[in-house]
Parts: structure tokens; sequence; C-alpha cells
């Protein structure tokens, strides 16, 4: 195993391929952060294996602990026989979990061998103009959205998709990404109802009476001001 660091740029394209997990590791360390974490972390480093792109992230109180990381993470690879475990007794396995690896080698070269052109705007976001109809595709994590004027063109691309991936059909979606999907005679109704209240119920607000203007008029907000709030970790886990 060696492990590699990038200092400048530009970079020397690289032809070099890896196919067994951990033969190159890549690192990289970022900090100090402006905001500390809920458990008053400073400083992330990451380290990506070159062959299945599998990516582990620590947090560091403290910079001078990158190098007790690295050692605790190195140690990790040396005892692991060369595969990557995901828990103690489960390695990683690429054809259970294809979108772990790189998606734009396999799902998104998938589309692109079916016909299909990736957004400008989005990249997780497909579209195919095919037979008079269109379909769409929009990619998050491993949550794949697909619609089409066409519900045929709809269940053969899924057929085409389950010959190279594993897939589940959850069938017509009714919530995702916070939005809130009812369908009616005219069309799908988006809202995002459903994410505004359970933002208000976290944060103990269900109960409350709205109001126009929720400050008033004039107010000035500093950093350095006004009460501390009681419990980071609820209030951070209500803006995520």
């Amino acid at each position: 195993m060696s492990m590699g660091k990038h200092h400048k740029v530009p970079f020397q394209p690289s032809v070099t391929a890896y196919k067994q997990p951990l033969t190159l590791a890549h690192a990289d360390l970022w900090g100090h952060a402006p905001c500390l974490s809920s458990a008053y972390f400073k400083y992330y480093i990451c380290f990506v294996d070159h062959a299945t792109r599998y990516l582990w992230l620590y947090t560091l109180p403290t910079k001078s602990e990158t190098l007790p990381c690295f050692i605790k993470f190195k140690k990790l690879c040396l005892t692991s026989n060369g595969k990557i475990y995901i828990t103690p007794h489960v390695s990683f396995d690429e054809s259970q979990f294809p979108f772990i690896k790189s998606a734009a080698s396999h799902f998104h070269s998938k589309l692109l061998s079916l016909r299909f052109h990736s957004s400008k705007a989005n990249t997780s976001f497909f579209l195919k103009f095919e037979g008079g109809h269109s379909l769409y595709i929009l990619i998050y994590v491993d949550d794949v959205l697909i619609t089409s004027s066409s519900s045929t063109q709809v269940q053969d691309f899924i057929t085409q998709l389950q010959t190279s991936f594993s897939l589940k059909d959850l069938g017509v979606p009714s919530y995702f990404l916070r939005l809130e999907l009812t369908y009616t005679f005219q069309g799908v109704l988006l809202s995002q109802h459903k994410y505004i209240i359970d933002v208000l119920q976290k944060a103990h607000m269900d109960q409350t009476k709205p109001i126009s203007t929720p400050m008033a008029n004039g107010t000035s907000l500093s950093a350095y001001t006004g009460a501390v709030f009681s419990d980071l970790h609820r209030d951070r886990h209500i803006l995520n």
C-alpha cells in the first residue's frame, strides 16, 4: 500500500490503473473549520481508495492529530487482507453496492450508452428524447427518480437497468428530496408542507401562531452578543 498527496496544480495526467483495493489511497486534510462541529472538531481528513473510490472520513480536534489518524488508517488497511470492510463483518462488494464506486464509470456510462444526455445545469440530471416521448432521470446518491411522457418507456428503461444493476422499484414517489408529490387529474402538485411541519416540530414551534413579520424591523445581529444556544446539536439538526 502507498499513500499519495497532491501539492500543486496543474496535475499531470495519469494512465496508471489500480484494480485491487487499498493499492493506492489519496489523503486530503481540511481545516480549520470556521464553525466547530457539535463535538467541537475543527479539522477533517479523508482517505480515498483509488480502485473502488471508497472513502473514509475522520474528524480531528486539532491538526496535530493528523499523523495518529493516518497511522490508525494504515493499520486498518494492513490488517484487512486487501478487503474494504463496511462493518466489522461485511466487506465491500461492487456488485452489491454499484453506487459506491465511481458513478461516472458505471451508472452514468450506462445512461450514456442508452443515448441519454447529461444536463449542463445539473450533472445528476439526464434526459432522452426518442419516439416522440421524453424520459427524465434524476440521481440522488443511491435513489433514482424516473419520469416520462410514456409509462411504457419507464418500464422498458427499468428493465434495461436491471440487467446491469440490482434495483428495487419503489413505485410512484410521494416524497422526494423534501418535496411532497400529490397527483391530480391536471398533473402533479409539488409542496413542502410536510417538510415545513417537520422543521416546526423539531424546533417545538408547531403550536405557535404565525405572524406576518417574524423579526422586528431594524434588528441588528452580531456573532459576539446575545445568548448562546443551549443545544447546538438540535439547532444544527434542524437546519440539516
